[in-house]
């Protein structure tokens, strides 16, 4: 892959500068720094592997020139992330040998079922998690990445955290008769192949769709209350399953357009609904009532819904608030998830308490 000049082989790609013999290794990062700076804007797999295909030769390259192929690698793993994130809004679940459907499991031309699979598990790596491996990482790899990852959680060889929330929490709060008049939730729906986006199940732990309707969140939900529930197309159905098993009724839907054009087998797909339930007749405040059922918002990072949407829900909804399978703490909150410390969880859940207090008082 020696070439004597920059090259644009995919529509919309930038020129990703290719190894010289006489040009420097500064130069030749320069290059991938240039294009990774604009990763997020890519939404077309083909220029993903081009971009990837890239990365890789030119550390090969460097590794045998220079022994400067570090920062390429971590180029490389970079664009590897995105890749996963695309081809996890993107390709359709299930088991191609066991289905008529010929959508089904379908990979991009050049993309194997393994490293679908291995990119996808990288991709579900939190953000901050990924940027301290490869500040730290002499050699930075894949499989170093996702070992990263899960010491970094807290985890054990099951999977299972002792320091963040499980199931057990919110069993508590049932006992000590917590009440939320707003419920937000993005559940971590189970996709089947385990080959494509199933495969982050190994470090997301999602939840089956049973699971999911068998926590005991109507317990937890106020007489009248409001629920917030995130799906996206292929689990619809699902959402309105467990909307009514936690005890409420479907009002309404809003739409999440995303700016980034995505994937699809037929349409391709560049949306996510946030379904409205609600119970005991809950309504929106007078002066909210204009809200309009679609909203446009970048994408946050991978599966991260942009803030927007939690400012629409404080504004639409009373207090107090309960947010299910949270990835951080909110001011105001309470906060339940297995990226949740049960620390922060119970400070939540105090706060909540002392602001009850204060109203009846």
């Amino acid at each position: 892959m020696i070439a004597t000049e920059e090259r644009r082989d995919a529509p919309g790609l930038p020129a990703m500068v290719e190894p010289r013999r006489n040009r420097p290794p500064e130069t030749l990062r320069e290059g991938v720094e240039r294009i990774l700076s604009q990763l997020d804007q890519y939404t077309d797999i083909s220029a993903l592997s081009e971009l990837h295909a890239q990365a890789r030769a030119l550390a090969e390259y460097l590794r045998e020139h220079d022994g400067h192929g570090c920062a390429l690698r971590v180029a490389q793993l970079r664009i590897e992330k995105r890749i996963g994130e695309v081809l996890a809004e993107s390709v359709r679940p299930g088991n191609p040998q066991l289905s008529r459907d010929p959508t089904i499991g379908r990979l991009p031309e050049g993309i194997t079922r393994d490293q679908s699979s291995r990119w996808q598990k990288l991709a579900a790596i939190p953000e901050k998690t990924f940027e301290d491996y490869l500040a730290g990482a002499q050699k930075p790899s894949l499989n170093g990445a996702l070992r990263h990852a899960l010491q970094a959680a807290g985890a054990d060889e099951t999977g299972e955290t002792a320091v963040c929330c499980g199931p057990r929490e919110l069993e508590l709060l049932v006992q000590r008769g917590v009440k939320f008049r707003t419920l937000y939730a993005d559940p971590p729906w189970a996709y089947t192949n385990q080959a494509t986006r199933g495969a982050t199940g190994n470090h997301y732990r999602t939840m089956p769709t049973p699971e999911i309707a068998a926590l005991p969140i109507e317990k937890l939900a106020a007489n009248v209350a409001q629920l917030h529930l995130w799906a996206t197309d292929r689990f619809l159905e699902d959402a309105i399953e467990v909307l009514r098993a936690w005890g409420f009724e479907r009002k309404s839907m809003l739409i999440w357009e995303k700016r980034q054009l995505g994937l699809g087998n037929y349409y391709r797909m560049t949306h996510e609904y946030l379904l409205l339930g609600t119970r005991g007749g809950a309504q929106f405040p007078d002066d909210q009532r204009n809200h309009r059922s679609v909203m446009r918002a970048d994408r946050d990072v991978h599966s991260r819904k942009p803030e927007q949407f939690r400012q629409l829900v404080e504004q639409v909804s009373q207090a107090p608030r309960l947010e299910l399978f949270a990835r951080r703490p909110v001011e105001n909150w309470t906060v339940w998830g297995n990226e949740i410390e049960q620390d922060r969880f119970h400070e939540g859940v105090q706060e909540t308490l002392d602001n009850l207090d204060e109203e009846t008082g």
